[in-house]
């Protein structure tokens, strides 16, 4: 017999925290935030029809070796994995940018792409979403615009 424990109910939380977020980015559009889309993968395992055993991959029920060609697919819950896809950015980090650099940047440089952090930062507070790991290694600046 299967139960919910504590753990569960705080991933199960977790989770739909992931997919409302997922969600949210999905309808931003701003020109300094890649498109974002939210994908779940079910791994499945199988289940015997004869003894009810649930398992994974084998071509016979450990349990009472009755063949695969009589089982059925069932996902499985701690199994499932959560992605939110986000457009590629060609390009290097900010974090990358400055071990390159290796002095500082002009301030002009400087200044534009802070409006354009703090605009992007605008649109997500303003969706409801709050950037939680601000850093020059998560700021990516494209090859081709410097943006």
């Amino acid at each position: 017999m299967d139960f919910l424990g504590d753990q569960d109910l705080e991933r199960d939380k977790l989770i739909e925290s992931f997919r409302r977020e997922a969600s949210m980015m999905s309808q931003i559009v701003h020109p300094h935030i890649p498109r974002a889309a939210y994908l779940e993968e079910k791994k499945m395992n199988l289940v015997c029809i004869k003894c009810g055993k649930t398992f994974l991959g084998k071509r016979t029920c450990p349990d009472c070796q009755h063949p695969s060609d009589s089982m059925y697919y069932k996902p499985h819950p701690l199994r499932t994995r959560h992605y939110i896809l986000m457009n590629y950015i060609e390009g290097e980090t900010l974090e990358q940018k400055m071990e390159l650099q290796g002095k500082p940047f002009s301030e002009s440089l400087v200044l534009q792409w802070m409006k354009e952090i703090t605009s992007a930062l605008k649109a997500l507070h303003e969706a409801g979403l709050m950037h939680r790991d601000i850093k020059p290694g998560n700021i990516m600046i494209e090859n081709q615009t410097h943006k």
